[in-house]
């Protein structure tokens, strides 16, 4: 995993959607870098998310198809991730399994004249008794997304301008 960043533009979240238990958030931000580093980005997350405390391999790098990692989390949450399709530099999607969700998550990166746009679209499932909680849960996963794309943002576009 590696990472490199750039300046400027807005965060956007789109509808939140409930197609019987699964739900979805999208979302979408223009980061003022080339989107080959967007995408290194994306794949170096525990640089710049202040929320992954640790990242286990239980394949070896470089990520690809097939490729699984469990993360731990602020407060001790873990998530094991596969890797369930991947095209260098545009696109990456996994599978997520938590104690009380399972989540189908796709990240694109195409060319935008500001330098690249980010595009990210989770279909999620809660489990069991956190399924009363998703009105709750989409609102803040949505809110959760929006911070976190935001800080990928700042850190490559800050990267750049130290450069």
């Amino acid at each position: 995993m590696n990472a490199r960043g750039t300046a400027g533009s807005s965060v956007v979240s789109e509808a939140s959607t409930e197609v019987a238990h699964m739900a979805r958030m999208s979302g979408r931000i223009v980061i003022e870098r080339s989107p080959e580093d967007v995408f290194e980005g994306v794949l170096d997350e525990p640089s710049w998310n202040p929320a992954m405390t640790a990242v286990e391999w239980l394949t070896p790098p470089p990520i690809d198809v097939g490729t699984r990692y469990s993360v731990t989390m602020n407060g001790g949450m873990r998530m094991a991730v596969e890797v369930v399709e991947f095209q260098r530099p545009t696109l990456v999607r996994s599978r997520t399994e938590s104690s009380f969700m399972t989540t189908d998550g796709t990240v694109t990166v195409a060319p935008c004249p500001e330098g690249a746009l980010l595009r990210w679209d989770w279909d999620y499932d809660l489990r069991d008794g956190f399924r009363l909680l998703r009105p709750l849960f989409s609102g803040f996963g949505s809110r959760w997304e929006r911070r976190n794309w935001g800080r990928l943002k700042e850190f490559l576009e800050r990267d750049a301008t130290a450069t």
